[in-house]
């Protein structure tokens, strides 16, 4: 779903209910790729949802890349250290 922004939306519960680690996405004549995680930490929930419109996740078009990506798997693997440990 392309909304407002220049940004790219995915169903809310695909991104959260699935482990996934890969996003990929051909896009006017290019391929788009970015991780799960980096999608839900940057990402902005649509307003535009009810109950007849799924909740969609967006994406800016600027941000979906690998650029940092590892740094979000490191950073939730490290949350859930801490949150077990507490």
């Amino acid at each position: 779903m392309r909304l407002f922004h220049n940004s790219l939306g995915i169903n809310s519960q695909i991104l959260n209910g699935y482990t996934f680690k890969f996003i990929v996405i051909p896009f006017e004549n290019a391929i788009l790729k970015t991780t799960r995680k980096k999608w839900i930490s940057e990402g902005v929930v649509s307003p535009y949802s009810d109950i007849h419109v799924d909740q969609q996740v967006l994406l800016s078009l600027e941000k979906i890349n690998m650029e940092d990506a590892e740094k979000y798997e490191r950073e939730i693997e490290q949350l859930t250290l801490f949150k077990d440990a507490i």
